[in-house]
């Protein structure tokens, strides 16, 4: 192991410092029908490098599904994903929340969800502010077309979410196929080869 004497200094610290830990999540919001129970997770802590403030945390983990309901992703086969339990981030609109994103999508591909990130939109942490179009914004969707255009028309028109609209609604990352991948790369590589002819 090096010690950190003998490492190169940074030139500058990132904005946005992550530091991860164990934990556990309970499974009484997550899945109704089954025994209590306790799954391993990790707390994700996030720290402002301009202000060397607690900016917020994110707990999440890889969970594996046998999907006969088909809850969150739309697929009646066995598939893992990166379930994001909880976000709290301190300073709203300092991009502390897209970060939290954007650390579950790489976390995601690191422990073989191939980028599946799911989650449960909730209000229970702050009422009059709930984050489903944050969400939304994000990039998730749920399996409700009609809730999706909603959620789109409430992003278009600057508005908020009813109070109706806002209960837990369970969400997800949309993933290109592999099938889909490789159409894709196959067309880029013949209009490559288009190009040079």
């Amino acid at each position: 192991m090096q010690s950190i004497l003998f490492t190169k200094p940074l030139k500058r610290l990132p904005e946005k410092l992550f530091y991860k830990t164990k934990t556990t999540i309970n499974n009484s919001i997550h899945d109704k029908n089954s025994q209590p129970r306790t799954y391993p997770a990790f707390q994700y802590t996030a720290i402002d490098t301009k202000t060397n403030r607690y900016a917020g945390k994110m707990i999440a983990a890889p969970m594996e599904y046998a999907n006969p309901a088909q809850r969150f992703y739309p697929y009646k086969k066995k598939y893992r994903s990166f379930y994001i339990h909880y976000i709290k981030s301190e300073e709203q609109y300092q991009g502390f929340g897209q970060a939290f994103i954007e650390l579950a999508k790489t976390e995601s591909k690191n422990y073989n969800c191939e980028g599946r990130v799911h989650l449960i939109a909730s209000r229970i942490y702050d009422r009059n502010n709930p984050p489903h179009i944050f969400y939304k914004k994000c990039g998730f969707i749920c399996k409700s077309a009609r809730i999706n255009q909603y959620l789109d028309s409430c992003i278009k028109l600057h508005k908020q979410i009813s109070f109706y609209m806002s209960d837990n609604l369970d969400m997800f990352l949309p993933v290109e196929s592999s099938a889909h991948k490789s159409i894709s790369k196959l067309s880029a590589l013949l209009n490559y080869i288009k190009n040079l002819i």
